[in-house]
């Protein structure tokens, strides 16, 4: 609380975002509620979202969440080493579920606010087996006990985090950094052919080749 958060906030402009922020400010306003939302599961543990989830500790009496992975982007795979897909097709940010609920005026600390959650991971009809067996009541939903600085949204094991407060910071480390080079597009700007590079660039530059023609050649089936 009060703290400014010292990393890049690119995220926290995201639509969904500010969609979960209105629906709380009217649930606020109204004094009670439920809000439900299927969303990008980054602010359950992204340590940038760390003020997203005091706030919604400190207005939501409950929390329930399920985190259906699925990161296509960061290739993530289930724990026991098997593929972990996506709920939805052609989505590559993993998803969660999110269930909130507000009784009335709120003016206990966040930290008395009763945040569930669960981990759901496999092939895709797994996870609709067990959405359509259970809920975000179900009794196999493990309580968590979000903590400072980071309140996260999941069973995160914080029994060593003064030990790792008290090593030097990053930032002491490397006092001048920056983000780095990032294309989002490593398969159309990189190969190890430079013939096949400077093929993409003459292409990219020649006006006869429509829009629809380049993503046909470079974007198809890639994501984009």
């Amino acid at each position: 609380e009060g703290e400014r958060i010292k990393e890049k906030k690119f995220w926290l402009q995201d639509d969904y975002v500010k969609f979960i922020r209105a629906s709380q400010f009217a649930l606020e306003q109204s004094g009670a509620g439920i809000l439900g939302f299927v969303t990008n599961h980054g602010y359950l543990e992204n340590p940038t979202f760390r003020g997203m989830r005091w706030q919604l500790m400190r207005c939501f009496n409950q929390i329930s969440v399920i985190d259906l992975h699925g990161n296509l982007k960061k290739n993530t795979v289930s724990p026991d080493g098997s593929k972990d897909s996506n709920v939805f097709l052609g989505i590559q940010q993993g998803v969660s579920i999110g269930l909130f609920t507000i009784k009335g005026s709120k003016d206990t600390s966040p930290t008395d606010s009763i945040v569930s959650h669960k981990d759901l991971w496999g092939e895709r009809d797994a996870k609709y087996k067990w959405l359509n067996e259970n809920s975000c009541q179900a009794k196999d939903l493990v309580r968590v006990k979000p903590a400072a600085p980071f309140y996260f949204f999941s069973n995160y094991d914080d029994s060593n985090i003064q030990e790792y407060r008290g090593w030097d910071s990053i930032e002491d480390i490397f006092p001048v950094n920056g983000t780095g080079i990032v294309t989002s597009r490593d398969h159309m700007v990189i190969d190890f052919d430079k013939k096949n590079l400077l093929e993409r660039i003459i292409n990219l530059r020649n006006i006869d080749i429509s829009d629809e023609d380049i993503r046909d050649m470079y974007f198809k089936n890639k994501g984009s």
